[in-house]
């Protein structure tokens, strides 16, 4: 058997033989090629996201939840928030580098946000009321992809992120503001996940993915769930 390369040269293909045990290339004129068929030999296509640099912009939609706590509120003795829930959403810009054969490490920097609703009890006064707790964060953080083999588009992976609070407010459903009087918290996030990387174009990659994240040191835990579109650019 001779592999004949399918592109065309003028009226001639090229070829290549082994002849005495040595592989040797040349050329062949088509009219010469008489009784035989040219195949394409098939050939896996690799995951060139996974072992390139890249650098991406992403859009991350987030649903939180919290269970009963205590609030320190200005103007009030106490104030007890119950199970609370809300969604939210933020950029991020990320770094992705390969670390091995199986995996891809991802740093991201990250505003984040979070808005939650609950139903507080407040005292001196004893009323209760629908409240919104607003909090604007910085966030830096690290997750570690892993890959089943290089032709593998489909990731698992695990991280940690660190997230600066920078402001916290709270307001009445009713439009009211109150004032929160206790330190601004920096919180250690945990996260699992998975995605996709599908490439687009030639440089361009999309990137679903699902993560679930629990703040691990917020008092009771904070859980969510995130939808995260990424834009990557390798290279």
């Amino acid at each position: 058997r001779v592999v004949i390369s399918p592109k065309l040269y003028g009226s001639w293909r090229k070829v290549l033989v082994t002849y005495r045990g040595k592989r040797q290339g040349g050329f062949v004129q088509n009219k010469d090629i008489i009784l035989s068929s040219i195949e394409e030999r098939n050939h896996e296509e690799y995951n060139t996201f996974r072992t390139n640099k890249s650098i991406s912009v992403s859009t991350n939609i987030v649903f939180e939840l919290q269970s009963e706590s205590d609030f320190d509120i200005v103007g009030f003795d106490a104030a007890t928030i119950g199970s609370r829930s809300g969604y939210n959403y933020f950029l991020g810009i990320d770094y992705q580098m390969p670390v091995s054969s199986w995996g891809l490490l991802q740093f991201s920097l990250k505003k984040r946000g979070s808005e939650l609703e609950g139903n507080a009890e407040m005292i001196p006064d004893g009323g209760r009321n629908m409240v919104e707790i607003h909090q604007n964060m910085i966030s830096v953080g690290s997750f570690l992809k892993f890959y089943k083999d290089k032709s593998s588009f489909f990731w698992k992976g695990a991280g940690l992120e660190i997230a600066k609070v920078n402001s916290i407010g709270v307001n009445l459903t009713d439009g009211a503001s109150l004032t929160y009087n206790g330190d601004l918290p920096t919180y250690i996030i945990g996260s699992v996940g998975m995605g996709w990387d599908y490439k687009w174009k030639e440089n361009l990659y999309i990137i679903p993915e699902a993560r679930a994240s629990a703040i691990i040191n917020a008092s009771p835990i904070v859980l969510s769930g995130e939808l995260i579109l990424s834009l990557s650019w390798i290279f």
